[in-house]
């Protein structure tokens, strides 16, 4: 928000924190990270849902692919959405940082954004993955699942590690004399008085710990493509519960599928394939 507004993103101390293009970035790559998670959670899973609703379990099972590799491949999908959804939400941050204070956000803050969004983002994969997977069509499970997660999550980004959602970063660039009394969230502040937050620095152990909670973040996806394999097959070849059916769907048996094998086709076909559909 801009300095004259009567909320704030990020107070120090019981007082607004007055930001900079470069310090802007920070709290905004923050707030997003609070409000994508359960989105991600929610939408970015391995396709159990979809392609029970959209009856292509039967053309999966029947193809000569391993359900390692569907599995995989999506997770792989679903962490370059996060990293692109990332890009663009920054580069909209900073046009209006631009257009506000005449000055776009340095290499640092910058760098210090993704290192907060895209951990951030990852983490929520498996999550997504193993709900996808176990509950498919039970939206009110998946979504009291994903609200403990999150819930969890920021109690222990507050407290303790794993620091999710990147709250250590404030801890170490809090403006001088206010130490971690900090918060974020949209709070109003009509009249609260205003602390300076022009420097952004990033540090080698903040460095460290996105570094490591990336590669946990993506190991976690690993074991979650390999748990969500089991019965994938048989998930992906049950029908359907409709206002009629019963709770036990009838479920194909692999071994009873026959199985073809469909002819290749190349990248770019594929590419053209998959953008027309998205596109449409």
């Amino acid at each position: 928000p801009p300095g004259a507004a009567n909320y704030a993103v990020n107070t120090s101390g019981g007082r607004k924190a007055a930001m900079w293009a470069d310090t802007s970035l920070v709290p905004a790559g923050l707030v997003l990270n609070l409000l994508i998670f359960p989105v991600y959670s929610l939408t970015l899973g391995v396709g159990c849902a979809r392609d029970r609703s959209l009856r292509t379990g039967v053309m999966m099972a029947s193809s000569p692919v391993d359900a390692i590799s569907v599995i995989g491949g999506r997770m792989a999908a679903n962490a370059l959405v996060v990293v692109l959804f990332s890009a663009v939400a920054m580069a909209l941050v900073s046009v209006a940082l631009a257009a506000r204070e005449t000055a776009l956000p340095n290499a640092f803050s910058i760098a210090a954004y993704f290192l907060i969004v895209v951990p951030a983002g990852l983490c929520a994969l498996p999550v997504a993955a193993l709900l996808d997977r176990c509950f498919a069509q039970q939206e009110s499970a998946k979504a009291a699942a994903i609200i403990t997660v999150w819930s969890t999550l920021m109690i222990c980004s507050l407290l303790a590690w794993p620091d999710a959602f990147g709250f250590d970063f404030l801890r170490q660039n809090a403006p001088h004399g206010t130490a971690s009394d900090f918060s974020v969230g949209l709070v109003g502040a009509a009249e609260m008085s205003r602390i300076p937050w022009t420097v952004v620095q990033l540090t080698t152990t903040f460095t460290a710990a996105r570094v490591e909670l990336m590669a946990v973040a993506i190991f976690t996806c690993v074991l979650a493509c390999l748990a969500a394999r089991w019965g994938w097959i048989e998930a992906m070849t049950r029908a359907v519960a409709g206002p009629s059916a019963s709770a036990a769907a009838a479920v194909l048996r692999a071994a009873h599928i026959a199985r073809v094998r469909p002819s290749s086709v190349g990248v770019v076909p594929a590419a053209w394939i998959v953008g027309r559909q998205w596109f449409k």
